[in-house]
């Protein structure tokens, strides 16, 4: 990295550039770490789409038998629901998991290049594996911090709405629910984007659970538009190339099952009631482990580029140090009693395979 970009805060543009140019160069060392992760991802990807697909059959199924009394449909929704527990309970909180440990793994190797530190993608995911605990649990933080946040503001959008309601007046109560569900979403999306740091914080300093929320608070705070910007790109990115097979894989099914619906009268014809499930899940696997193929190749490029912002906003608020301190840190050596560590970090002067530029 050149000494402007130790000094000065690097822009959006410089920031895609500099990770697109460190995550060329190490694409290989990148994704062999996530190998290791994609695997168990594409595995639940396509069980879960198979049980979804198995779930709506059998409630198609108990709805064209004609259940119509209430007591009989609800015990049947529960035995279907029991009967999918594993889809439906299990398997997200298990691909949320290892997405989460995914992601820590990004940023320690991100880190890693970018400070020149010579691990093998086994120390990198012996590092990921060794703080997968507390890295889970301040996840989870976060989760719960951002639901109990949207639970508060719904308690206070239900009173005011109760209150506008009071009034009688339709406008006031249209305008009330606008301004609360933009409320919702700019807390959601401001929430998201404060603690992005959170991995950062605990692969490359250590720290967890609130100390990390803190920690990722203060480093966002005067940088929130970048990253903000940074994120919206790469996920207008991913959404349109996934859109490109998710699109043609539920609209295809959807077509020539009305289709037959019309040549049947509109009546539910049951063979073509089966193929049309069978194209669904068919459809429902591929785009699931086509989207999980996109976001593990893209993700690093992600974490790379908010890894090298981390990195500048923490040289430029706290000194060039502090980086020799940290890379001090990660490598497993410090000064010498009576020593310091240099002013400027040297590993950090040129970007893998960057060549000063």
């Amino acid at each position: 990295m050149s000494d402007e970009m130790l000094t000065k805060k690097i822009k959006l543009d410089g920031l895609i550039n500099l990770a697109y140019k460190t995550y060329k160069n190490n694409f290989l060392y990148f994704l062999k770490i996530l190998a290791v992760f994609f695997v168990p991802v594409v595995a639940i990807y396509v069980f879960f789409a198979i049980s979804l697909s198995n779930f709506f059959q059998s409630f198609f199924s108990m709805t064209r038998e004609g259940l119509s009394d209430a007591d009989n449909f609800g015990s049947e929704i529960i035995k279907i629901l029991s009967d999918n527990w594993l889809a439906i309970i299990v398997l997200p909180v298990i691909l949320a998991i290892i997405n989460t440990l995914a992601n820590a793994a990004c940023v320690k190797a991100a880190s890693v290049k970018l400070t020149n530190q010579d691990l093998s993608e086994k120390d990198v995911l012996k590092a990921t594996l060794n703080s997968a605990v507390p890295v889970i649990l301040t996840s989870l933080l976060v989760v719960l911090v951002m639901v109990v946040g949207i639970l508060v503001i719904s308690v206070f959008i239900g009173i005011i709405s109760a209150i506008t309601v009071a009034t009688g007046s339709m406008a006031l109560i249209m305008i009330v629910s606008f301004l609360s569900m933009i409320g919702m979403a700019v807390f959601a999306i401001g929430a998201f984007f404060y603690f992005i740091f959170t991995n950062q914080v605990c692969m490359i300093e250590g720290k967890f659970y609130a100390a990390a929320l803190t920690r990722s608070l203060s480093l966002v705070r005067k940088n929130f538009w970048v990253i903000f910007l940074l994120g919206l790109i790469f996920s207008f990115f991913i959404s349109f190339i996934q859109g490109i097979v998710m699109i043609p894989s539920y609209i295809i099914p959807y077509i020539k099952f009305i289709r037959d619906l019309m040549e049947n009268g509109g009546s539910l014809n049951s063979a073509a009631f089966e193929e049309f499930s069978a194209a669904i899940s068919g459809g429902m696997s591929l785009t699931m482990v086509f989207s999980a193929v996109i976001m593990y190749i893209a993700m690093p490029f992600l974490y790379i580029a908010l890894t090298i912002k981390y990195y500048n906003i923490i040289n430029l608020r706290e000194g060039s140090h502090l980086l020799s301190g940290l890379d001090d840190a990660l490598s497993g050596s410090s000064a010498a009693p009576g020593e310091q560590n240099p002013p400027e970090d040297p590993d950090l002067q040129n970007l893998p395979g960057d060549n000063g530029e």
